[in-house]
Order: C-alpha cells, then sequence, then structure tokens
C-alpha cells in the first residue's frame, strides 16, 4: 500500500515523478496517476479512495496546477479528509483565493536549480510527518452508527444512521479483507462464520473481516481494528488492494446500496493463532482455494473445509459446507475473489475485481 498522495498537473508530470522516485527510495510508498490505476477502474473514484487513504498529500504547484479544476479538487478532498499536505512550488507563481484558502498554512518548498537536493529535503519531511501521524493516537467516533452517505458516483452527500441508510437504500461504503495462504495442497482461503447475535445473515459464511466505515473513517482506520474481530493484526501496507466493488441488493425490507473497498492479505497465521470476537464471528474456516471456486461455479455440491470455533475452546474440527451456507450475493464477488486468490499464490494471473 500507500503512505503518499502526489497531486499535479499533467503539463509537470516529469517533476512529480522525480519526487515520487525520491520519495520511494527512501521506502515511502507513494500513489500517482495514471500509474496506480487499476484497470477498469473508475477513474474518479479510484483518486478519491487513494486521497481518503493517504497520510501525506504531497501538491506540485505550478501555473497549470493553479489553473486546474482537477488539482483544486484533491486538495480540497484532502482537507476535507484532514490529509495533512505538503507544497512543491515549481514556479513563483501568484496562488489564486481558492488555493490560498487551502495552503496558506501548508509546508513549502521551491523547487531551484538544485532539484533533487530539494526532493531529499522534502522526502525528510514527510518522512518526519508519517512518523508523528503514527504515533498519535486514535480517537474513536462518538457515534457508533453514523455513516457516509454518497450517490451514486460515490460523490459524497451526507451522513445518516446505518439502519436510515439500509432501509432507505442509501449508498455507504464498507471495508472488505480476505485472508489467504497456501498449503500443501495449494491456495487457501479464509472464510468467516458469522456471529448468530447479528441482526444481518446470522450464522452465515462471509469475508473473512468486513465492516462499515463509519463517518469520517478510512480504509486504513479499519484495517487498524482488525485485532477487535479476529484477535490477530496486519499492517495495511501489507494488503494488496483490489478496488472498489459497486454493489447492490434488495432483500425484503433490507436494502442494500455499497461501494466495497476490497483487499487481499496473505496471512501469516495459523488457525489456532486466530481469536474470534464471539459478538461478531462465531467460527473461522479454512477452504481450498480451488475447491470453493468450483463450488461457486456450481462444479460441486459440497466441499470439506477446516474450522476454528471459539465456543468450543478453539478446537479445529473438519466440516462440510454448501453455497447456501454462504451469505447470499447477487453478482460473481465470490467467483472473482477464488479467482483472485488462486492466481495470486500460484503466480499464475492477474487479481481483479
Amino acid at each position: 500500500m500507500f503512505d503518499v498522495f502526489i497531486s499535479y498537473s499533467s503539463h509537470n508530470v516529469e517533476a512529480a515523478q522525480h519526487v515520487c522516485r525520491c520519495l520511494e527510495d527512501t521506502g515511502t510508498a507513494c500513489w500517482m496517476a495514471p500509474r496506480d490505476i487499476l484497470p477498469g477502474s473508475h477513474w474518479a473514484a479510484s483518486i478519491t479512495q487513494a486521497i481518503r487513504n493517504a497520510r501525506v498529500l504531497v501538491l506540485m504547484f505550478s501555473t497549470s496546477a493553479n489553473d486546474s479544476v482537477q488539482v483544486l479538487n484533491e486538495v480540497n478532498l484532502a482537507n476535507d479528509c484532514r490529509v495533512p499536505i505538503v507544497t512543491v512550488m515549481l514556479e513563483q507563481v501568484k496562488i489564486s483565493d481558492a488555493f490560498t484558502y487551502y495552503l496558506s498554512a501548508t509546508q513549502r518548498f521551491t523547487a531551484g536549480e538544485d532539484f533533487s537536493s530539494m526532493a531529499c529535503q522534502l522526502a525528510d519531511v514527510v518522512r518526519r510527518v508519517l512518523t508523528s501521524k503514527a504515533a498519535a493516537p486514535s480517537v474513536p467516533p462518538q457515534s457508533g452508527v453514523l455513516l457516509d452517505i454518497y450517490d451514486c458516483e460515490m460523490g459524497w452527500a451526507g451522513t445518516a444512521l446505518r439502519n436510515q441508510a439500509h432501509k432507505l437504500g442509501l449508498w455507504h461504503k464498507t471495508w472488505h479483507c480476505w485472508f489467504y495462504g497456501t498449503s500443501g495442497t495449494g491456495p487457501v482461503l479464509y472464510i468467516q462464520r458469522r456471529s448468530l447475535r447479528k441482526a444481518d445473515f446470522p450464522g452465515l459464511l462471509d469475508i473473512t473481516i468486513g465492516r462499515h466505515l463509519l463517518a469520517g473513517e478510512t480504509d486504513r482506520d479499519a484495517a487498524e481494528k482488525m485485532r477487535l474481530e479476529l484477535g490477530v493484526d496486519a499492517a495495511f501496507h501489507e494488503l494488496r488492494y483490489l478496488g472498489v466493488r459497486t454493489y447492490a441488493e434488495h432483500i425484503s425490507a433490507f436494502v442494500n446500496n455499497e461501494f466495497n473497498s476490497v483487499y487481499l492479505y496473505e496471512s501469516i497465521y495459523e488457525l489456532s493463532d486466530f481469536s474470534p470476537n464471539p459478538e461478531e464471528v462465531s467460527g473461522l474456516l479454512r477452504l481450498d482455494a480451488r475447491a470453493a471456486l468450483a463450488l461457486f461455479e456450481q462444479r460441486a455440491d459440497q466441499i470439506d473445509a477446516i474450522g476454528l470455533f471459539p465456543d468450543e475452546m478453539k478446537r479445529v474440527q473438519k466440516l462440510t459446507v454448501h453455497r447456501e451456507d454462504f451469505v447470499p450475493r447477487t453478482d460473481d464477488y465470490y467467483k472473482k475473489i477464488c479467482a483472485s486468490v488462486i492466481a495470486i499464490a500460484t503466480g499464475t494471473g492477474e487479481a481483479g475485481l
């Protein structure tokens, strides 16, 4: 994953690439368009998602950037998401009133004749900003049920309570992370069994870990809460981003319109390492990914699995699962996840949604 979003006008692509190389040479992962926009992904949604999950935005400022609505939108979004902005002044230009509103208090670097020296200084400051943010304590949201609400193009439209979002079909965001690994027989996929205390789909099999993004939360925030549900941790930079899945379903009074941020994680854990929170998870299963793909492609009616169930003294046992045991989905989501895990684990293809 990445820490820094680089915002620039297309006229300044070479300078932006130079700064990106300098930052990445010091171990700071960067995100740049179009380099990091996945094939087939929604352009605006990808940029929005990247800024929301960045820890710093580096702005390459110039005459063309000063006139760019796109760059202004990126800076505006970074400000809304409380992402610190560091500005590189590529030219001595009068900053427009719109940009002055956002940049008056930001740290600035002037790109003189020794551009490489300036980039090294920038990299040092960015590292210090990232270190200070990593050390800052996280503040839990005051409301456990308030969600950010969006229009169908993923433009922010306000906030609403979770039950309102599902009752009225309001678009909102969730975070999905699928754990996978390899065994002697090949790629494996980890699935959770939802708690029987859940209001929606109790006891059914689901994503390894997923959660609604609360108002103001990012994917990074969700990843940092992983231990609360599974009892294990995974650093955000270790997750593999697959993209945003747009999903809509209507089941009786349950109307669900979601933007799912989907990630894969190559697990370093054995089943016995997990300590699922019984309020959220009643069990964790490990499936052979190829067998699971056959199940979802209806080439098999049932498959074998190994499960860990916290209510049974963390005993690992064998069991059989069927398609009907999974949370129902109206698309090919399960197939795509299984295929992605197989492709990555075996090095035979690309992952994607």
